[in-house]
């Protein structure tokens, strides 16, 4: 899967309405019709925060890695925080990106 099929999966579970750029590189949100904005919740804080807020996900830290899960537990991801250079938020940004991948690939 690219990329940039991760990010119309991940846009899909969330309501995104998906608007590629010139350079079909990115996806905008534009669901409070007031302005539109790159959507990046795997690289930005604020955007996974409302990713993780939209769907529902739980988020469970442990001393190595960190847990995030669907609230139906249907999907999950573990993300180590070694895998990310010890930055726990990269790690928690990556799991919750993926679990929502995971939930818009189910949508269908």
């Amino acid at each position: 899967m690219t990329e940039q099929e991760q990010f119309e999966f991940a846009a899909k579970a969330v309501g995104i309405v998906v608007l590629k750029d010139i350079n079909d590189k990115f996806i905008w949100d534009e669901r409070n019709y007031d302005q539109s904005y790159y959507w990046n919740p795997r690289d930005d804080g604020a955007d996974s925060f409302r990713l993780e807020t939209e769907l529902e996900l739980d988020v469970v830290w442990y001393r190595e890695y960190i847990k995030v899960r669907s609230c139906d537990e249907r999907f999950w991801k573990l993300e180590s925080f070694s895998d990310h250079n010890g930055d726990k938020d990269a790690a928690r940004r990556a799991a919750s990106f993926r679990v929502a991948v995971e939930i818009g690939k189910a949508m269908g």
